[in-house]
């Protein structure tokens, strides 16, 4: 077996009551199985045949995130409200605008990743270990269950984060914060009377 650098999720599906894994870096790539260890197992198994059927193909096997070198720079659109509160909450911090920016989208982000199953990470030798357990519940996309989907919404924290950024006031509340948890979100938005 040649070795694994894409990332894994296994998460216990309560409703087949078996463990899912699957590697989110390659299209289609999830097995199941009655334990994590067997999930892990079939999963990497499932790897390597998608990877000789690509070779096989004359296809382009996916490069792992891990060896791919990214720039640190994304273009992101923002709705014209949302703009106008960040280049005021800039000001207020007298902080440049892509600064406030990539502090909130780091919270946010460690914030929607912890929302998640937790992920196997590729080890020292090239092989997947496994992180998981009954207490990580999702279904067979590794999504949680129990989320409320209405209206589009995408999982838990999202009603909450859009409470926050939609009222100036619990905006500038967040990104304070931010600021005194040193970084890491400590305080809800506050209700309004």
């Amino acid at each position: 077996m040649s070795e694994q650098k894409y990332r894994v999720i296994i998460g216990f599906d309560p409703e087949k009551e078996c463990y899912v894994a699957r590697a989110p870096e390659l299209e289609e790539c999830r097995v199941e199985g009655e334990t994590s260890e067997a999930a892990l197992a079939a999963l990497n198994e499932e790897i390597e045949a998608q990877i000789d059927n690509i070779q096989a193909a004359g296809g382009q096997v996916p490069t792992p995130l891990v060896e791919e070198i990214f720039s640190g720079e994304v273009t992101i659109k923002m709705s014209k409200t949302t703009h106008r509160e960040l280049a005021w909450v800039a000001r207020l911090e007298e902080l440049p605008e892509e600064q406030i920016a990539s502090e909130l989208f780091q919270a946010a982000l460690a914030y929607r990743l912890s929302q998640r199953p937790r992920q196997g990470r590729p080890n020292a030798q090239g092989g997947n270990r496994a992180e998981g357990g009954k207490g990580q519940q999702g279904d067979s996309r590794g999504r949680g269950r129990g989320r409320a989907r209405q209206g589009g919404g995408r999982g838990p924290g999202q009603g909450r984060y859009h409470e926050i950024m939609d009222d100036r006031a619990n905006f500038i509340e967040y990104v304070r914060g931010l600021e005194n948890a040193g970084g890491r979100h400590s305080k809800g938005p506050r209700k309004r009377r």
